[in-house]
């Protein structure tokens, strides 16, 4: 419904306001997905860990720090299915050799 006011708009200042309202709607939609993603990947670790206690075997729960991890690296897994992880590594070596190239070189004092 926006993009199509969007397109149909002639007055820049109005055009704009829909460009932002476009915009944190599908920022919106985006953080929704990952947080979505994020409670399906720890409901299915907790569920693994529960089928474990069924069989068996002793409890044991992760601390945030561990939960966390478990998650960024199933996230990446999923990422790396899509192929969407080689260019998020790469524009972060982008950004990483930018810095650099903007430090100044050290200077070496003559005796």
């Amino acid at each position: 419904e926006v993009k199509k006011k969007l397109y149909k708009c002639k007055n820049d200042g109005i055009r704009d306001e829909y460009k932002q309202v476009l915009n944190r709607l599908e920022t919106r939609k985006k953080v929704r997905e990952s947080r979505e993603l994020d409670r399906n990947i720890r409901r299915d670790i907790k569920q693994e860990e529960i089928n474990s206690i069924k069989v068996g075997k002793r409890p044991f729960y992760l601390n945030p720090i561990k939960l966390n991890q478990l998650v960024q690296k199933k996230k990446n897994d999923i990422l790396r299915e899509t192929g969407k992880l080689e260019k998020i590594e790469n524009k972060q070596k982008e950004r990483k050799s930018k810095k650099e190239r903007g430090k100044p070189t050290p200077f070496k004092l003559k005796k």
